[in-house]
């Protein structure tokens, strides 16, 4: 039998840094949450989604986990090398 939880959150903050806080909170417990569904499932993978909205920019999705490999990539913070002779060679050679 399905059944569906909801947690929702409304805050009013003035300064937009706090609204960034508070979101990664609600990824970090939406995370929690979703491991636990996931330890007690029955065989069928739970489903979980996170999202925003305010008048001004409207219903926005938030990621579960950020992409932080990209974020580090955009922040400059990873260079990109080519690849090695080495792993090229222990790729197996696709038929």
């Amino acid at each position: 039998m399905q059944r569906q939880f909801t947690i929702e959150l409304r805050v009013n903050y003035a300064d937009q840094e706090r609204n960034d806080v508070i979101r990664r909170a609600c990824q970090a417990a939406a995370r929690h949450v979703y491991a636990m569904a996931a330890l007690l499932q029955d065989g069928i993978e739970p489903q979980i989604a996170i999202s925003s909205d305010d008048f001004f920019s409207g219903h926005q999705q938030i990621a579960l986990l950020d992409d932080t490999v990209q974020q580090a990539i955009d922040q400059g913070r990873v260079e990109e090398e080519p690849i090695s002779e080495d792993l090229l060679a222990a790729q197996p050679e696709s038929r």
